[in-house]
This record gives structure tokens, sequence and C-alpha cells, in this order.
């Protein structure tokens, strides 16, 4: 890494559907390092986030037919 902590930014409502979507940046530079999207309609993803230790919890409240769902996303160290 930078020496700076990495940053993850959630966009629930983006997307024509409200797909929703997640960026990772690197914490110095703010370089996009990752970007995810939500699957289907309605998903939201990116509503709730949390990112520690190389892995990142990414909510998506609307999915599964609004049962939700998290990706769990293990990054490169």
């Amino acid at each position: 890494g930078d020496g700076w902590p990495d940053l993850i930014v959630g966009a629930p409502a983006s997307g024509e559907n409200t797909e929703g979507a997640a960026h990772l940046y690197q914490g110095g530079s703010l370089e996009r390092i990752e970007s995810w999207s939500g699957e289907s309609p309605g998903d939201q993803l990116g509503f709730s986030l949390a990112l520690s230790e190389g892995v990142i919890a990414i909510g998506l409240p609307g999915a599964a037919d609004s049962f939700g769902r998290v990706w769990r996303v293990e990054l490169e160290q």
C-alpha cells in the first residue's frame, strides 16, 4: 500500500434500475482500484459497506426478492 487506508464508497441508487455500485479507491492517490455493480434491478449494491484486513463486505438489501444479501470480497494483499 501507499501508507494511507483505502476507501470504499457505495452508490446504492446508481444504475438505471437501482442495481447499485461500490467503488474501492487507493487511500493516498484516490485512484479507483476496483468497482462492483449489482446484478439485478433493485439490488441496491453498496447500501452498506465494511472494509477490514483485506476483506470487504458489500450489502445488497434489495437482492434475493428483498431478503437481501452480502457479498464478501477478499482483496489481494
